[in-house]
């Protein structure tokens, strides 16, 4: 898996199985943007690393809302086109 200028959209991805596909979307070059009720440890890092922050996006909502599910896209498609 090579990101080659590709674009991952992850909700859930601040823990569990949703931040190990983050994590390894990242590592294969993609860029990506995650939302998550609340900011981990790992969302700090992916924002702050030296190798991650210009690929990675944090958006905190609730996707169960359609509102905040709609925010969460707009703000990928914003940033990655």
């Amino acid at each position: 898996m090579t990101g080659d200028g590709r674009v991952a959209l992850v909700t859930g991805g601040s823990r569990g199985l949703g931040a190990e596909l983050v994590d390894a979307y990242l590592r294969a070059g993609y860029r990506v943007s995650t939302c998550a009720r609340s900011e981990t440890d790992a969302v700090r890092e992916w924002a702050a690393g030296s190798d991650t922050k210009d690929r990675f996006q944090f958006t905190s909502a609730d996707v169960s809302d359609p509102a905040a599910a709609d925010r969460c896209v707009k703000e990928a498609v914003d940033r990655w086109g």
